[in-house]
């Protein structure tokens, strides 16, 4: 008769599926499940919003096995889709925001936010339009997003950036975490031997 396990170890073994799914699904070698395919679109705004990314990652996995690891099918399917849905919107609506509002500092390669609202210098030089990111507006504001943007409408972009990209980030999470619950409940087909 096999040992009897404690939730935790049952929430290690998931964890470890998790983690090999995630890898698996990115093509990727690294530790933090996801994250490793999306580095050239990470937000802007915080610096280590990979780490943050990681951990928030955990914690829904976490939330996942414990609110649902006695989930039925059915409950499962639908949180899954629910869970595919969300990321698929969030995902779609990160990129456009990235796209939009951000930009490429070319002397330190790193990627900054714009915003939506100049500043009244900016609008009288642009005649009364907010320019959005382009070369020609950023060379000639030596890529300082304060100069063409205030500095409330750049931030709001930052957090939108970091708020979409932390729920889509929990939408993954909680799609692979409770597929990894629904098929660890599952018995593995019996192999018929060959005589």
């Amino acid at each position: 008769m096999p040992a009897a396990r404690t939730g935790l170890e049952e929430f290690k073994d998931v964890l470890k599926e998790f983690r090999g799914l995630s890898l698996w699904a990115v093509g990727a070698g690294a530790a933090a499940p996801f994250i490793t395919a999306f580095l050239d679109v990470v937000p802007p705004w915080p610096k280590g919003v990979a780490s943050i990314t990681a951990i928030i990652e955990l914690i829904t996995l976490i939330c996942a096995f414990q609110f649902f690891g006695s989930a039925g099918r059915r409950r499962l399917n639908r949180l899954m889709l629910a869970s595919l849905i969300v990321g698929m919107i969030t995902g779609l609506a990160y990129l456009v925001l990235f796209v939009r509002f951000t930009f490429e500092i070319p002397t330190t390669k790193t990627v900054a936010a714009g915003g939506f609202s100049c500043t009244p210098e900016a609008l009288q030089v642009y005649r009364g339009i907010c320019p959005p990111p382009s070369k020609e507006v950023l060379v000639s504001a030596q890529y300082e997003a304060a100069q063409i943007w205030q500095s409330w409408s750049i931030n709001a972009i930052e957090i939108s950036l970091l708020s979409v990209w932390i729920v889509c980030f929990c939408a993954l999470s909680l799609l692979v975490g409770l597929f990894v619950i629904f098929q660890r409940k599952q018995s593995a087909p019996k192999r018929v031997q060959a005589r």
